[in-house]
């Protein structure tokens, strides 16, 4: 009998503060793009390792690098500013909220996490950390015309947050998806 597997990341989550600044800028926006799937408040972070399918006794093993990792990284000052798409806004797939503040420190951090994805043995993807917030899709696999969104978000600037702690986060995909933490470990290097 094989091992389920959980379908993990680690995350950093925004403030409160920040989360509802940022959703009443965007509420706007919704009601007139019903060609996107807009992600609820109550799953946004930031994404600072994608692990993938990992099965329980890997997740254990993970848990462990992801507290090491916390002990060697300070909290971080950031903020949600401006807007973008993936790939680009005339043909996007992804529309996000950007990220400003202490980005050195975020992908160092985020570098740390996937690292500890490497050192269990996890096939972790090779690309840049690019710091970002998703609050929408395409739905369907066509791309969008997304510059309208785009050109509005460009001036929105929300108030400062601190990432303070790094979470290990369960994702649970189906109609209605949600994430759950499994494991919390606060950023201590002083």
């Amino acid at each position: 009998m094989t091992e389920a597997a959980w379908r993990l990341f680690a995350a950093f989550l925004p403030s409160d503060d920040a989360i509802s600044d940022l959703d009443a800028a965007v509420a706007p926006l919704r009601e007139g793009w019903t060609t996107l799937r807009w992600t609820p408040p109550r799953l946004w972070h930031l994404t600072g390792a994608f692990f993938g399918e990992v099965a329980e006794e890997r997740a254990h093993q993970l848990a462990a690098r992801l507290e090491r990792v916390a002990t060697r990284h300070a909290p971080v000052q950031l903020r949600f500013a401006g807007g973008g798409a993936f790939s680009r806004p005339a043909k996007a797939s992804i529309v996000y909220a950007g990220v400003e503040g202490a980005l050195p420190q975020l992908r160092a951090l985020a570098d740390s996490c996937a690292a500890a994805g490497r050192r269990i043995g996890l096939a972790m993807e090779e690309r840049a950390f690019r710091p970002h917030l998703t609050l929408a899709r395409a739905k369907g696999r066509t791309p969008l015309d997304v510059r309208a969104i785009v050109e509005r978000l460009d001036g929105y600037a929300g108030p400062t947050w601190t990432s303070s702690e790094i979470v290990l986060m369960r994702s649970h995909l189906g109609s209605r998806p949600r994430h759950e933490p499994i494991g919390r470990w606060t950023l201590a290097l002083a």
